[in-house]
């Protein structure tokens, strides 16, 4: 049995009394729906029996995650002379990537990598 969806293609998969079962790792599939299509191809035990043959799902909807982005000031009073330190910490699971932008009234911070 082999699952197949978009650009994801599973590794063959032996039927145990029928069924098999197949995992799909986090992020394999697209964002938005997504049709899962089994093929199964008889073993040498079956192939006197069956032909091969396929299978569709209905759709799985997939999402992405929204992290959470949690920003700590260093002080929570400054004066306009001085510089202040700001930590921002981007949290979910899988563990995200990217950068992250500070801004607050004409200040823009350039893009910092996580």
């Amino acid at each position: 049995m082999i699952l197949t969806s978009g650009s994801y293609t599973s590794a063959a998969t032996a039927l145990v009394s029928g069924s098999a079962t197949i995992n799909i790792p986090a992020g394999s599939l697209a964002a938005g729906n997504d049709t899962l299509t089994a093929t199964y191809t008889p073993d040498s035990n079956s192939s006197s029996i069956y032909n091969s043959a396929t299978g569709t799902s209905s759709a799985v909807t997939e999402t992405k995650a929204t992290p959470t982005v949690a920003v700590t000031p260093g002080s929570s009073s400054i004066t306009t002379t001085q510089a202040l330190s700001v930590t921002v910490a981007v949290s979910g699971t899988p563990t995200a990537t990217g950068s992250v932008i500070l801004s607050s009234g004409s200040y823009t911070s350039a893009a910092t990598a996580l």
